[in-house]
């Protein structure tokens, strides 16, 4: 039988009997339809497949009994219908995030990105603190209806929380989609952001002393119940707290944030944007793009925490992933060529041609060397001051005390490629991609 016709056969079942809910749902199991549906919703913008699910299926075929049109004319249209139901669940929801190690100071109690990116710079400073403590949660309040019981975190969830300047991020969608989407969320923030300032000269930075107060390990997804009201006084809503999937240190200056806003403001909406669109939603090439930059994002990351603990050869490895994940179509002979030829087709600047080139062949030989004959990187010193702890602690900026022997060694080669690929992956989401 299809899937209409099974769908059909509940309701022909309901009319012709009292039948209970768990009864209902019980006819939906034993005729296979509940993995079949739920994979056809996951081409939706919204879906949700926690118990609501479960009632949102039950509530569809009763109410269709009900109606002058006792039957589905189609598959689809009761996909439509419990999409539409579906759509009721969505909830302002606030993902708090603690920036760990973040240097400098804002003046502001609060800097905004755009609407729904803002942070808080927090300070030593006793009353400073409680402002924008306040701020925050005011902030919070405002957006999803729900206190932010900052007590309540530092007691029960994470007395760190708030040593650092404090990130929001707001989304509107299913408040368990949020939790489920939230690790990838921040980590491909966390990307962005060392992109920013990787490289960056700032007196803040020079010595990469760690900043004596503790890290905060957590981070938190909060909402409120559908219905709530936008009016004080409220509850405490919900809230729950995730641990850190990365090294969540951030090794750079909150002016280097402010100075690029824009940019950062367009890569972290297309980062919401990439990671909840759906097949239905936009052209096949647009939805695969998002995934493809998604993932690269998350490869960043890694390579630049391996970068940061002198693991140069696994980081490079990453990189030429990276850029073979977004630019080649499929594996097969000539990749070096073809990767180089689309990436300088992406910048479209000759005076780069031969830097790019050069870069690309370089790492290419260095990725051979290293994963065939074990051999890696050379030609180069690490100079560093006693209390600078890059290749100690993940997380801090890489390449930055590196004295090298010659002009064409192997972590100049490798610094470059960082350069090339911070560069495709800030714009790539902005521009049209030629696949080798």
């Amino acid at each position: 039988m299809s899937n209409l016709d099974l769908l059909n056969s509940i309701c022909e079942k309901i009319l012709s009997g009292n039948l209970s809910r768990i009864q209902i749902y019980d006819l939906y199991d034993e005729n296979g339809l509940i993995n079949q549906i739920m994979q056809d919703l996951s081409d939706y913008r919204y879906y949700v497949f926690d118990g609501r699910f479960d009632d949102i299926l039950i509530d569809v075929v009763i109410e269709r009994t009900t109606m002058e049109t006792r039957y589905f004319e189609n598959y689809s249209e009761f996909l439509n219908l419990v999409n539409d139901k579906i759509k009721k669940l969505i909830v302002p929801t606030m993902i708090v995030l603690p920036l760990n190690i973040t240097h400098g100071n804002l003046n502001e109690v609060r800097f905004d990105f755009n609407a729904n990116f803002s942070i808080f710079p927090l300070s030593k400073k006793e009353g400073f603190l409680a402002n924008n403590l306040s701020s925050l949660s005011k902030h919070v309040e405002r957006t999803i209806y729900a206190k932010l019981c900052p007590d309540h975190i530092l007691s029960v969830k994470d007395k760190h929380f708030f040593n650092y300047p404090i990130m929001t991020i707001e989304v509107h969608d299913i408040d368990n989609r949020v939790e489920r989407e939230a690790p990838r969320i921040i980590e491909s923030v966390y990307s962005i952001f060392r992109m920013i300032s990787m490289g960056v000269k700032n007196d803040s930075r020079n010595y990469h002393r760690v900043v004596s107060k503790p890290l905060a390990s957590t981070y938190t997804v909060y909402y409120n119940e559908v219905g709530t009201s936008p009016n004080p006084p409220y509850d405490t809503g919900y809230g729950y707290s995730f641990r850190f999937k990365f090294t969540p240190i951030l090794d750079l200056n909150i002016s280097d944030l402010v100075s690029r806003k824009e940019i950062i403001s367009d890569n972290l909406d297309k980062i919401i944007t990439s990671i909840f669109a759906t097949k239905n939603d936009e052209s096949i090439t647009a939805y695969d793009n998002g995934r493809k930059w998604i993932n690269a994002l998350l490869m960043f990351n890694e390579a630049y925490e391996f970068a940061s603990r002198e693991r140069f050869d696994s980081a490079m490895i990453l990189l030429i992933t990276i850029l073979e994940s977004l630019f080649l179509k499929n594996e097969g002979t000539g990749k070096q060529t073809k990767l180089i030829n689309a990436v300088n087709n992406y910048f479209s600047d000759l005076s780069q041609e031969n830097h790019i080139k050069n870069t690309i062949s370089q790492m290419y030989k260095k990725r051979n060397s290293f994963v065939h004959e074990g051999k890696r990187m050379d030609g180069y010193q690490i100079y560093k001051p006693l209390n600078e702890y890059q290749g100690l602690i993940i997380g801090m900026e890489p390449l930055t005390f590196t004295q090298y022997f010659d002009s064409n060694h192997d972590l100049k080669h490798l610094s470059n490629l960082f350069a090339i690929v911070k560069e495709i992956l800030l714009s790539f989401m902005f521009k049209e991609v030629d696949f080798q």
